[in-house]
């Protein structure tokens, strides 16, 4: 008798965890997309490259090509990503990762 409340026990347990996952599964299809969450349009912005006083400025070789990622208030060069090819170049925010000390090379 012990055996079968052990396995009527643990059927019911099984069927409650599937019915919480199966509505969970539902609540989340319906509840649609969030503002500004996963479905939105990525935004497009124009890539803006530095001229050659604004590299001699930040100390670059006027060869390299640097696009602007962030300026402040001023105008001035807050964060900048050096191109080496057109696959480089940033055109979303979203294509920004974490910047990191780790990420620049040694020097």
């Amino acid at each position: 008798m012990t055996k079968l409340k052990k396995i009527i026990s643990i059927s019911l347990a099984a069927a409650i965890i599937l019915i919480v996952i199966l509505v969970i599964l539902i609540i989340k299809k319906t509840s649609g997309p969030l503002p500004g969450g996963q479905f939105s349009e990525p935004t497009v912005v124009a890539p803006k490259f530095l001229d050659d006083a604004a590299k001699e400025k930040l100390g670059i070789a006027p060869e390299t090509k640097i696009q602007s990622l962030k300026e402040n208030e001023k105008g001035e060069v807050m964060v900048y990503k050096v191109i080496n090819n057109d696959s480089d170049i940033v055109l979303s925010p979203a294509q920004i990762g974490s910047i990191s000390p780790r990420q620049t090379p040694a020097k």
